[in-house]
């Protein structure tokens, strides 16, 4: 399910937009270039993509959901 998101979120945002959307999703973030994570890293950020991976995803995945069945 993870990366059935991962997929459709990098499909509607090109580039290094939507792998930092799926990787704030999803908690993917392989995708991103490494000079973007050093970028991110370096601005104190990096600790977002590890938290939100998981807490952002929960609540993404009950909304997904939900919309699904509507």
């Amino acid at each position: 399910m993870r990366q059935t998101i991962t997929t459709k979120i990098r499909a509607v945002l090109k580039g290094v937009s939507g792998t930092i959307a799926a990787a704030l999703m999803t908690g993917e973030r392989s995708a991103i270039p490494e000079d973007v994570m050093t970028a991110i890293r370096d601005s104190g950020l990096a600790h977002l993509l590890a938290i939100s991976g998981l807490h952002i995803g929960l609540v993404a995945g009950i909304i997904f959901l939900a919309r699904v069945d509507c």
